[in-house]
């Protein structure tokens, strides 16, 4: 829990929760954040064509 606080006091306002890997000081893409969802969905054992970047925004989370 320390080096999450020790990282969380290094933050500023613009940087990103989810940075890029390819582009420094950038957020991840789009089409990355669609992956995640899709691997993360798909690995809970759910259908990841039913789930996608849009839908999961707080309402449909706390339905899962």
């Amino acid at each position: 829990m320390s080096s999450l606080h020790a990282l969380h006091s290094q933050l500023s306002a613009p940087d990103s929760i989810f940075p890029s890997p390819r582009r420094q000081g950038k957020a991840i893409s789009c089409s990355s954040y669609a992956t995640i969802i899709f691997r993360w969905v798909t690995e809970l054992g759910y259908d990841p064509y039913l789930y996608g970047t849009h839908s999961m925004r707080r309402t449909k989370v706390t339905l899962i």
